[in-house]
């Protein structure tokens, strides 16, 4: 089957894709912040982590935690009015339609980057501590 395309964005996979982080954007931009620096901090202490692998997982918490109450209380709400200017039903959520249908291979590859960022991350911080070098100051 071929691919549908618009003539000026490319194919319309992408330009739903944009147009739904574009939506997403004012959101996160002023939920971000609270939630980063509450994971930084919690992570801050635990010295036997790796910053790589701390950074990780700040990144896969903050965007689950930002992005799970967008698509439930925020997306399709009146605060999806203030935010995007228009509302969907839940049902038509392409993201929530999505992470249904995929979960699993998601699940899959952010749990193989997350052990990939762990290893690397360790192996960065013992060559560091052995040669007493800090690249990262944390």
């Amino acid at each position: 089957q071929p691919v549908q395309t618009n003539e000026c964005t490319g194919p319309v996979w992408v330009t739903r894709s944009v147009r739904y982080v574009a939506d997403a954007s004012y959101w996160v931009y002023w939920a971000h912040l609270p939630v980063t620096v509450y994971l930084s901090s919690l992570f801050q202490p635990y010295m036997g982590m790796s910053s790589l692998f701390k950074c990780y997982l700040a990144l896969v918490i903050s965007t689950i935690l930002i992005m799970v109450p967008y698509v439930l209380m925020v997306r399709n709400t009146f605060l999806g009015d203030y935010f995007c200017g228009w509302r969907k039903p839940i049902k038509e959520d392409p993201f929530l339609k999505y992470l249904t249908a995929n979960w699993k291979s998601l699940a899959v590859k952010t749990t193989a980057v997350g052990v990939v960022a762990f290893v690397l991350g360790q192996v960065m911080h013992v060559t560091i501590v052995k040669k007493n070098n800090a690249l990262l100051v944390e």
